[in-house]
């Protein structure tokens, strides 16, 4: 938990970095839509590690690490996984958006540009997976599982 939202920080924001290098130059409202992009990403994922300290770390002297865990603060941790499920959502949706008015209005063939929004669809993918991650992470916190295992694997593998 203390190192999921930084990782998946870092893997949106290489793709908004690409975005601004390749038509941040060109286009000055798409500069300041990565940066926006970037400032959400930072606030949704980054916030994850002073929860994590909160919600993990021992309470009291002679408390283990675990024990955070039975003595009932994980709940804090479950609404968080929601909230950074559906912001991975709002994230990717953003991701895969952003480039499309530049790529269609591109002096090319219908082709060409299909094909580029074909390959910049591929973000579609991402996007599939957050709603994944979002519909198991949704489940677990209201206790709609049959096994809690295989549910929480699957909203990490879409994660």
């Amino acid at each position: 938990m203390l190192l999921s939202g930084p990782v998946a920080f870092f893997a949106r924001a290489a793709i908004l970095l690409v975005y601004l290098k390749l038509f941040g130059l060109s286009y000055d409202a798409m500069r300041w839509f990565v940066y926006a992009g970037l400032a959400f990403a930072f606030v949704a994922y980054w916030s994850s590690i002073p929860l994590a300290v909160v919600t993990v770390a021992p309470t009291k002297p002679g408390h283990s690490w675990l024990d955070s865990f039975t003595i009932g603060k994980g709940y804090l941790a479950a609404g968080y996984a929601v909230f950074q499920a559906a912001a991975s959502v709002l994230i990717d949706l953003y991701i895969f958006v952003l480039p499309l008015p530049i790529l269609l209005r591109m002096n090319l063939s219908l082709s060409k540009r299909l094909q580029l929004a074909a390959l910049f669809g591929t973000a579609l993918v991402a996007v599939a997976a957050s709603i994944l991650s979002l519909v198991y992470r949704t489940r677990g916190v209201k206790g709609d599982v049959g096994d809690t295992t295989w549910d929480q694997s699957w909203s990490f593998f879409a994660w």
